[in-house]
């Protein structure tokens, strides 16, 4: 966390530093509570001290739904609440993460929440992972009426490892569309692309392939940085499914629109862009390109043209057709 947080100083990004993760082993070797507060201390005090003001905040743990061994003891009254209270103790502002859970269950978030109302260590924000993008709006209205339950205001979200749940598909642009759409429309306030592979570190989470070239998910990603202006609402065919999805963003200083499409869907899609800004004029220049991926292993050169034409505005309104060939690719119009 440290190393890359330095790296990243003239950047935009921010580093969680997940506490869990100066143990040893998987499942994790909790070392008795003395031992990890000590730990967590050290770890604190040297972020502290780092001079370093682009931490995102302390993850406490990782996956204790699959992490935390019965033998620990109670995971909330040896780990979450002594290390909440040392934080907030030794680093009163800053932001506190989790529970990180490998995936959203209902019962178990209910619990957690339960027990954070009643001893005063609620996470600043909620995190789980989330393993397919279909389940992701039911989770977050299933939260929602949990924190109601308990008079819980809403808690910021952190998605902090996603990807299908076919490891294999990790990083390729159509899968990663319907994620990167719907934690635009839900304000999620952290994400990042999972590591499934971790004989081969730096890849990004297969945005590049094994030889650190550029795979079809770089392209994706890319395109999704590029975006300047604010970001646009989209509304999909379905939402609670993986299917076709997409993110938008509008520039008035650029004089542009731009629109990314993708999801399990094959076909073709009647992209209909609504109320345009009266600066795009009545004729435009529409260009819509594509990003291929075959395998998280094999390089992608380029995004490709498919298709440029100028278009007359009708009213303010206009509707282009994209075919979307694989539900691996994905679009920009």
């Amino acid at each position: 966390a440290f190393d890359v947080a330095k790296r990243l100083v003239n950047t935009t990004g921010k580093v969680q530093i997940r506490l869990a993760d100066i143990l040893p082993g998987w499942p994790y070797r909790w070392p008795g509570k003395d031992s990890w507060l000590k730990s967590v201390e050290e770890i604190i005090k040297k972020k502290l001290n780092s001079g370093l003001n682009n931490f995102d905040g302390y993850e406490i743990w990782n996956e204790p739904d699959g992490t935390w061994k019965n033998e620990n003891g109670d995971f909330y009254t040896n780990c979450w609440k002594p290390t909440y209270d040392l934080i907030r103790k030794l680093d009163p502002k800053a932001k506190i993460i989790g529970p990180s859970y490998s995936w959203f269950n209902s019962n178990r978030v209910d619990e957690f929440l339960k027990y954070c109302s009643q001893n005063n260590c609620l996470p600043d924000v909620f995190s789980w992972h989330q393993w397919g993008s279909g389940g992701f709006v039911g989770a977050v209205e299933s939260l929602r009426n949990i924190e109601k339950k308990y008079n819980i205001s809403p808690r910021a979200l952190s998605i902090n490892e996603y990807s299908s749940d076919t490891h294999t598909y990790e990083g390729a642009p159509g899968v990663s569309v319907p994620y990167i759409a719907k934690f635009e429309r839900y304000n999620v306030e952290s994400a990042m692309i999972s590591w499934w592979f971790t004989n081969l570190p730096g890849r990004l989470g297969s945005l590049l392939t094994a030889s650190n070239q550029k795979g079809g998910g770089w392209w994706l990603y890319k395109w999704y940085g590029d975006m300047s202006g604010y970001m646009a609402r989209v509304t999909p065919p379905n939402d609670k499914s993986e299917g076709v999805d997409g993110f938008a963003a509008v520039d008035a200083k650029q004089n542009y629109a731009s629109l990314v499409l993708g999801g399990n869907s094959v076909g073709n899609v009647n992209v209909v862009f609504e109320k345009l800004p009266a600066f795009l004029g009545g004729k435009m220049k529409v260009t819509v390109e594509r990003v291929t991926w075959k395998d998280k292993d094999t390089p992608v050169a380029s995004t490709e043209l498919v298709s440029e034409k100028e278009m007359t505005l009708t009213g303010s309104s206009l509707t282009v057709q994209v075919k979307i060939e694989s539900q691996f690719y994905g679009y920009r119009v």
